[in-house]
């Protein structure tokens, strides 16, 4: 215990960390705020001008919205603008729901396409909920109940099965929330790479190392304070971004929408799971810490492995960025590039884009969707990196 005090305080000691991480979420929020500030009344009318049409989604709610938008367009165009937002995301929320199945691990055959959902392509294989059963039905006449691909589709047309029947509702917020989560993961990025990257190199630097490594608990329990303490640090940052984010929203838009399904967020309407936008922000959250707590620990053995701040700074920041220039810039359909990209640290600590879709992976003649496999994936790699960090401090010799 006394050990893991001692790491705690030689990270949190470090003032400058927060500093630089109140800087960087007022960088990012302070301008949005200003510019946001001024429709913050307007807001709050848009939420009071939604609440009589929230629930379930009809065609005589939608008509209704549409006349008084035309009505209020002349007669006073302060109500005409709160009515045509209320209308517009009315429209946003009855977009066509779809069955989105791709893979988490391989490139889909053909893109799919619909004018209806945002009318551009997605890399996924979309399906009517009922053709889909129907293609379950006449697949099942074929005796194809035990392939793969009859399991997984299977499993998609329970999980869309079982979602309620869209419903609309005043979300902006937690739009804008989700939508802010990319900022997000580059802020927790570099401040956790500053944080850890100085854990052993600093102790190399001061030749402290050798009196670690001359002591039992140097290569034991030290080794373990370590770990901890970086977990703990990863976990404080994480809180820290998302608390600014949810302050911000909160501030700006209200807390409406806690309880809407979380299929009425912009992109989240092909979303399989069955979660209330509440329920989907603690999960996104938890997923965000999961993904924070990989990135650690990879530092901290780097830092070990390095010896040097510096290069461990530039080796993680090049394991940390690398996934996110080849999904934003590398055009084509490389086999590798869906396993980078989706089994990245960067992917895991946005906390939200691994439950957009139907997702699943092959293992074993079974499909497991997206988050269970990313929580056995981060399980394996925390295990990993902590068993061969561990190790290669009790084999290190003293020089």
């Amino acid at each position: 215990m006394d050990l893991l005090k001692h790491e705690l305080y030689k990270i949190f000691s470090k003032k400058y960390l927060f500093v630089i991480l109140i800087v960087l979420l007022s960088l990012f929020y302070i301008p949005n705020y200003l510019f946001a500030s001024k429709d913050i009344k307007i807001n709050r009318q848009v939420a009071k001008y939604s609440k009589p049409y929230e629930g379930e989604i009809t065609k005589n709610n939608k008509e209704k919205l549409f006349t008084l938008t035309q009505v209020y367009k002349d007669k006073d165009e302060n109500i005409g603008k709160i009515y045509d937002t209320v209308y517009s995301n009315y429209t946003a929320q009855d977009r066509k729901r779809v069955v989105a199945i791709s893979d988490t691990l391989k490139n889909n055959n053909e893109s799919f396409y619909d004018e209806k959902l945002l009318n551009k392509t997605f890399q996924f294989e979309g399906y009517e909920l009922e053709k889909l059963k129907q293609t379950l039905k006449e697949e099942s006449q074929m005796g194809k109940e035990n392939t793969y691909n009859y399991k997984n589709k299977e499993l998609a047309s329970k999980m869309y099965s079982n979602l309620s029947t869209p419903k609309f509702s005043y979300i902006d917020g937690w739009d804008s929330k989700f939508n802010s989560s990319n900022a997000l993961v580059y802020i927790m990025g570099i401040v956790i790479l500053l944080g850890v990257s100085t854990s052993y190199a600093n102790e190399y630097k001061s030749k402290v190392h050798t009196i670690m490594l001359s002591s039992k608990k140097g290569r034991n329990e030290c080794v373990i304070a370590k770990i901890l303490a970086s977990i703990i640090y990863a976990m404080v940052v994480v809180c820290i971004c998302e608390l600014a984010s949810i302050i911000f929203s909160i501030k700006v838009y209200g807390t409406n929408g806690f309880n809407a399904p979380m299929q009425c967020l912009f992109d989240y309407i092909c979303s399989p799971y069955n979660f209330t936008i509440g329920q989907f922000w603690i999960i996104s959250f938890l997923t965000s810490i999961m993904g924070a707590i990989i990135f650690a620990i990879i530092i901290l053995f780097i830092s070990n492995i390095t010896k040097s701040s510096l290069m461990t700074f530039f080796i993680g920041g090049c394991i940390f960025i690398m996934p996110i220039l080849i999904d934003s810039f590398l055009v084509g359909q490389f086999w590798w590039k869906k396993i980078i990209v989706n089994l990245s640290i960067p992917q895991f600590m946005n906390g939200s884009k691994i439950y957009s879709v139907f997702s699943t992976t092959n293992v074993l003649g079974r499909p497991v969707i997206y988050p269970y496999f990313s929580i056995f994936y981060a399980i394996i790699l925390t295990i990993l990196f902590s068993y061969c960090l561990y190790t290669s401090m009790k084999h290190m010799q003293v020089n």
